[in-house]
Parts: C-alpha cells; structure tokens; sequence
C-alpha cells in the first residue's frame, strides 16, 4: 500500500487510486476541485489522508525505506495531521490556518520534493535569502522578517518530527541559525507627540483632574452628611 497516493483531478473531484482488501484498485474521492467544499493544497492533503483512515489505509507505521525516502511535503502533511489530532495541546484554528499558508505558499513550493536528508543549513539559508526580497501575494510589499522566522521554525519542526518507533529522530540536525542569517525582528516605532499634540493632552488631563476632584469632593461631602449624623446620633 502507498503510504501517500498522488492526488489525482478526475472529473469534479480531487481523487487517489489505492488497492482494497482484495488488492483490487479503487479510486476514492478526497473533495470538489472548485466551488463549495474546495480545499488549497495544503488541507486537500489533510483531507486525504483523513479518507484514507476511513478506509482502513492509515494502519501500522510506514516502512524504514519509505521514511528515509520521505520529501518535505509528504512530512510537512504528516506534521499536521499528528498536531492537529495530538492530545497535547493540539493547533487551534488560527495556528493551524497560519501554517497552512505558510506550507502552501512558502514551504513546499521551494522545499517541497526535496528529502529530507537533504535539507542541512546551506539548503534552509539558501532559502531564508529567497524569502526576504520575495514580496506578498496580496499586499506586494516585502515579507515580513516575522514571516520568515516563523517558516523556518516551522520547517524545523516538521523535520524533527520524523522519528523511528522508540521516537528518536531520523533526520537529527545542528541548526547553525548564525550561519543561517534570519532577519532580525525590529522594535516597533515608538510615535513621538508634536507640541499641538502635547497641549492637547495636558488640556485633556487637567480636565480629568477637575472632574476627579468633583467627584471626590462631592463623596466626601455626602459621606459628612450621611454617616456623620448617624454616629452623633448614638452617641
């Protein structure tokens, strides 16, 4: 059995051919290739192997040889599946809609059928140099350094995540982060006031102050009025 089929366009659907029981080929719908219920790249493979664990094809560990011959992507998809399912603090929604996007528009179109014992320092900086003059698909400026660490960690993370049955890692690394020179992440701008801008402030301030003291004037004053009273009257 394949332990990551091909996903295959056929017809209106996104589909894999797999072997039952029987060894008889079969070929399974994953999701619709366009309109409701279309799915990017990233969650079609999800999904995939969700059909494939209902089937009864997600069973028992995949062989030694097929780890060691394991791309990126198909360990990029892995990664998610465990973390979104894990009972330890698994993705939320939003982390796992961020590393979708970064998987689908960073990762795997640069790193993507590269295996893993092929990926070292050289491979991540080679990337890292790309990723800093690319620019956005939907703002078209420049990524953002936070963008770029943030794939890096998640690069890192996928990688260490293939390990053998006594959870040792296959692919183990020494990340030299100086060699591979990530943008520093800057401090944000601090906004400085113009002098208008000051007087108005302190206008607004004194105004507060004013009303603060009225407010604590006016409570004293009822506190003498109300509880005062009360005590001289036992007495």
């Amino acid at each position: 059995m394949n332990q990551n089929p091909t996903l295959l366009p056929h017809g209106k659907y996104w589909t894999f051919l797999y072997r039952d029981s029987k060894g008889i080929q079969e070929r399974a719908k994953v999701c619709p290739r366009e309109g409701p219920g279309e799915l990017a790249r990233t969650e079609r493979e999800l999904k995939k192997f969700a059909v494939m664990g209902e089937l009864g094809l997600m069973t028992g560990q995949p062989s030694l040889s097929t780890t060691l011959a394991m791309t990126f992507s198909m360990a990029a998809d892995h990664y998610m599946i465990d973390a979104i399912n894990r009972r330890s603090r698994p993705l939320g929604d939003s982390t796992r809609t961020g590393y979708i996007s970064y998987l689908d528009n960073h990762l795997k179109p640069f790193l993507g059928e590269m295996s893993l014992d092929k990926i070292n320092n050289a491979v991540v900086r080679e990337f890292v140099n790309k990723m800093v003059v690319k620019k956005s698909e939907v703002t078209g400026e420049k990524l953002s350094a936070h963008t770029v660490r943030e794939c890096v960690g998640l690069l890192k993370r996928v990688v260490a995540s293939v390990m053998n049955e006594d959870g040792d890692e296959i692919f183990p690394k020494t990340w030299k982060n100086k060699f591979i020179d990530l943008p520093p992440v800057g401090k944000p701008e601090r906004y400085a006031f113009v002098g208008v801008e000051i007087e108005k402030l302190v206008e607004r301030a004194r105004m507060r102050e004013s009303a603060l003291y009225d407010v604590c004037r006016f409570q004293y004053t009822s506190r003498r009025m109300l509880v005062y009273p009360a005590f001289e009257r036992r007495e």
